[in-house]
């Protein structure tokens, strides 16, 4: 198994508690922040405690969590208690991704496998090497947008794809494996396009049909037949103007990530362009697909 994103032999393990109906949004946080992995280590009446692995090259993930705490009003609301921080050897956490990380089957016809477990060619595989990079179908969010674009895409053919903040490239592989055309996929972090380069690669689509670039939204000119984009809410929220600006008319726009008590005020940004056509939820997490006018 490849050293992601490190360069030393080991890597940071935190260990956290939070209440258990509180563990996916703290999850989502954590990856925000670079987390590789999340293991359930006790679930009890009180909650859980769980294990957050980072690699290396990450600053130490208590202070990180600790500001992103104060730095955001959602998270330091879900109260999450850290019990210790350590460096653990590397080949530890390879071998507890391969005991933790199984095929997931998603929808119809979809299954998300890391490179290490047989093929089953029987459904459309998206191979995905556990990494840095956000996505790997375990977090409703990405179970949620998966769903949603088989959906959207079952009887759309040849469909442009613009994927916001492709992470792992989870999305934009299952797109190419939908038969869209073409596939934009961007996103800030370098080391995520280097990571979803690789999956791409194990999952054996075209590379000449799919474009990686490292950019925000803001950078893009060109319009898709559908965009997509599985970030945090309030991310999404600042992302709006553009999301809305790189949808062609009549077009299709992805949302996942959205806490569902947060969907009705996110939706305000939207519907003055946009019609909702499908709404999914998952857990405390829903998914959209919306409908541009024109």
């Amino acid at each position: 198994m490849k050293k992601v994103q490190s360069e030393n032999d080991w890597y940071w393990e935190l260990s956290l508690f939070c209440q258990s109906e509180q563990l996916d949004p703290v999850s989502f946080y954590l990856f925000e922040m670079g987390a590789s992995g999340i293991l359930e280590r006790e679930v009890n009446e009180e909650g859980t405690v769980f294990s957050v692995f980072f690699p290396s090259n990450l600053p130490n993930p208590s202070e990180l969590l600790e500001n992103s705490a104060k730095q955001n009003p959602e998270l330091n609301a879900l109260k999450v208690v850290q019990r210790s921080v350590e460096k653990k050897p590397l080949k530890n956490w390879q071998d507890g991704w391969r005991e933790y990380f199984k095929p997931i089957e998603i929808g119809v016809g979809l299954l998300i496998r890391p490179p290490w477990e047989p093929s089953q060619p029987d459904r459309k595989e998206i191979v995905i090497y556990p990494g840095q990079g956000f996505g790997t179908g375990y977090h409703e969010s990405t179970h949620l947008a998966l769903t949603l674009l088989e959906w959207l895409l079952d009887d759309r053919p040849d469909m442009t794809v613009t994927d916001v903040g492709t992470g792992s490239g989870i999305l934009a592989i299952a797109a190419l494996l939908l038969k869209s055309k073409h596939v934009t996929a961007i996103d800030i972090d370098q080391n995520s396009l280097a990571e979803a380069t690789e999956n791409l690669v194990l999952s054996g689509v075209d590379p000449a049909s799919i474009t990686l670039i490292h950019s925000g939204p803001e950078a893009l000119k060109v319009q898709s037949k559908v965009v997509m984009a599985n970030i945090e809410d309030y991310i999404l929220a600042t992302l709006a103007e553009d999301l809305g600006r790189l949808t062609c008319s009549g077009g299709y726009l992805l949302l996942s990530g959205i806490l569902t008590e947060n969907e009705a005020s996110l939706l305000k940004l939207f519907l003055d362009q946009f019609e909702v056509i499908k709404n999914l939820q998952m857990g405390e997490w829903s998914g959209l697909v919306l409908h541009k006018q024109g």
